[in-house]
């Protein structure tokens, strides 16, 4: 039997944040907490978002001392403001670091022993993702990653609890991205569904969701580089695209790339997509001759089919179609490139091995294993044979 957890309500398309007062209808007098960051609330989208809210008859209290990489101090010192200012809902608007701070908080006050001041038809202290950026699926998945502010490490955590309430995906939010988020944030969406097309916890329903985001990825994500202020198109399906590769990743799991680039967000503050783009092609070598049929047939997503090519050739070119794709939106392609050093791989080795993450690997590994997988990324040399 295969459980599935999805969103109970999701709402994509442009200009569909607009709708949340339809879907509010009835919670007047309520108190929403709104977990947002900094940079974010520069921009003016949380106070848009306060607005809206405000039609519906909904006040807001604005907490926007997320960091980039969330910590249990500020899960802490938002859910002080979620009493303080008796709210019963929290709404977070950002890329993934506010929506897993946000879902965090909630975490928390769900095991609190206090009730809320307004019954809601979502059940205790909802939440509602409304996400920034077209990369993290935090807004439909039941992960969340937060960072433990006593060690420094980044803790996975996974419960079905943690599914927001709503998921509001509008593209129109994410057209003041720049360049370099949009692409370490579309990297972070093209290794979930990557990871969890490969993972061993993999469906028919979690391919179809991971395949899908994948042939998006590959022909939008360019163009939302190079073009996204202007490209609405690209921004849509960037969007549509990493909702599916969070669902898919939700329900079938990840791998070993994210293992790895978690420990290299620790340790040198590497941005999560950024890692995962570096890692990953490193990753699905080691991976590789176990799950070669299934590379292969992604083939026909990613360029035309040839004919006459074994498993393996056919797979070494997915790897190697990957490895160009990623040199085109300037991801380097060591970690040297960021910093990362010789004498620190081994501290970034135990952090990897202990990784949840990596569970769900297609291939079993040791210490050695993620020890040579790093090295290789260090040396950043194109880990696919080419086929003649």
């Amino acid at each position: 039997m295969h459980e599935y957890n999805l969103s109970p309500m999701l709402m994509l398309g442009s200009g569909c944040r607009h709708k949340l007062t339809d879907i509010l209808e009835g919670q007047s007098g309520a108190k929403a907490l709104l977990v947002t960051d900094k940079d974010i609330r520069q921009l003016g989208i949380p106070d848009e978002i306060s607005e809206i809210l405000g039609k519906a008859g909904i006040e807001t209290a604005v907490f926007d001392e997320v960091a980039a990489d969330p910590t249990t101090d500020q899960v802490t010192a938002g859910l002080q403001m979620f009493l303080n200012e008796n709210c019963s809902m929290i709404v977070a608007v950002g890329g993934g670091s506010p929506i897993d701070c946000a879902k965090n908080i909630v975490y928390v006050a769900r095991e609190g022993a206090f009730e809320p001041a307004v019954s809601f038809r979502w059940g205790r202290f909802p939440l509602i993702a409304i996400p920034t950026t077209a990369g993290t699926g935090s807004e439909v998945s039941q992960y969340l990653v937060i960072t433990d502010s006593d060690s420094g490490n980044k803790v996975v955590l996974r419960d079905s609890s943690f599914i927001p309430s709503v998921a509001v995906c509008d593209a129109e939010l994410t057209t003041s991205l720049p360049p370099s988020v949009t692409v370490n944030t579309g990297m972070d969406a093209f290794s979930h569904a990557l990871e969890s097309y490969l993972a061993t916890c993999a469906t028919d329903f979690s391919d179809a969701l991971a395949m899908k985001a994948i042939g998006i990825i590959v022909e939008f994500l360019p163009r939302a580089y190079k073009n996204g202020k202007r490209d609405m198109e690209a921004r849509e399906k960037m969007m549509e695209a990493q909702m599916l590769a969070g669902m898919a990743f939700s329900n079938a799991g990840l791998g070993l790339c994210h293992a790895t680039s978690h420990a290299v967000g620790s340790k040198y503050g590497v941005p999560h997509g950024r890692a995962n783009a570096i890692m990953l092609p490193y990753v699905l070598a080691y991976n590789l001759p176990v799950v070669q049929r299934k590379v292969s047939r992604l083939f026909p997503i990613l360029a035309s089919r040839r004919g006459g090519l074994s498993w393996l050739q056919t797979s070494q070119e997915v790897g190697r179609i990957i490895w160009d794709l990623l040199r085109s939106l300037d991801i380097p392609a060591s970690l040297k490139e960021e910093g990362v050093k010789a004498a620190g791989i081994s501290e970034l080795v135990e952090t990897a091995y202990a990784d949840p993450a990596g569970n769900t690997n297609p291939c079993t590994y040791e210490k050695s294993d993620i020890n040579e997988i790093y090295r290789a990324a260090l040396a950043g040399e194109m880990p696919f044979d080419i086929v003649g």
